[in-house]
């Protein structure tokens, strides 16, 4: 998709949700690099009060945020492409709940976030934070793992969106984060 399509098509979408305090602090968040930090902001702006649902894609990244929000009372969906690691997260808190998916399958993460909201409710938040990096020297370019780190980072969050989304804009009411 050209960037130029992508780009009327984020403010499209963004323009259907209404303006708040809460998604500008939680940018403002997002900003500082801590994810402690970020934690912090999406819980006291009231982007996700507890007893809110938060989906949190990447037990690396979004571990921390997802051990944060349970412990503020945040029912938090945790999904990875690693079973081990995500169970693991979600024996941590008995408000985190595994639902195993991978982000590169984009009608298995439809299916997982229609599980998670008939299992837990609405979703407040959906944090995209599953990426991945390989260094590359230009000179020998390793394009596989180039690919697959595009794949994951681009196409991985293009599919989360597109999964959580359309829940959101029919109830006029969620926020969507992506880190990374």
């Amino acid at each position: 998709v050209p960037s130029t399509h992508l780009r009327a098509e984020v403010t499209r979408v963004a323009a259907a949700i209404p303006a708040s305090a809460d998604v500008l602090s939680l940018v403002k968040g997002i900003e500082t690099g801590s994810l402690a930090r970020m934690s912090e902001v999406i819980i006291d702006a009231g982007g996700v009060a507890p007893e809110r649902v938060a989906v949190l894609s990447g037990p690396n990244l979004a571990g921390e945020i997802a051990r944060r929000l349970a412990s503020a009372g945040v029912t938090v969906a945790a999904t990875a492409r690693s079973s081990d690691r995500l169970y693991a997260l979600a024996a941590e808190s008995e408000r985190i709940e595994a639902f195993p998916a991978d982000v590169l399958k984009p009608e298995q993460l439809k299916e997982t976030v229609a599980k998670i909201q008939r299992t837990l409710g609405p979703i407040d938040l959906a944090l995209f934070g599953a990426g991945m990096y390989v260094p590359f020297d230009i000179r020998n370019i390793d394009l596989d793992g180039f690919h697959r780190t595009m794949a994951l980072n681009v196409d991985g969050v293009i599919n989360g969106v597109a999964a959580a989304l359309p829940s959101m804009l029919a109830r006029k009411s969620g926020h969507i984060a992506i880190m990374g």
